[in-house]
């Protein structure tokens, strides 16, 4: 823990708020859930490869508990999160 950088910090606190607040959007059916949600996967995308430059791959997966398979699947998750609030936007159930 002690290699975080503010970034580090900075990037997971934003994440964090900006998918709990994907999550209400959604919960409230708003068509903001997609682009929130969206921001999430961006934010989790430009952390992991800022990981992975800055500190070389192996070294940022073995920092992160659950190591690659933990990290690729989150990435997957709020990928696919995003698809379905597009989907759910185009056939009109978001408002």
């Amino acid at each position: 823990m002690d290699s975080l950088t503010a970034f580090d910090y900075i990037a997971a606190g934003l994440q964090a708020v900006i998918s709990l607040s994907a999550a209400l959007t959604l919960f409230f059916l708003r068509k903001a859930a997609y682009h929130l949600f969206c921001a999430a996967f961006a934010i989790a995308s430009i952390g992991m490869l800022w990981q992975t430059v800055s500190r070389g791959w192996l070294t940022a997966m073995a920092s992160i508990k659950g190591g690659l398979f933990g990290a690729l699947l989150g990435i997957v998750l709020l990928l696919a999160v995003c698809f379905y609030t597009k989907q759910l936007s185009k056939e009109g159930k978001l408002r």
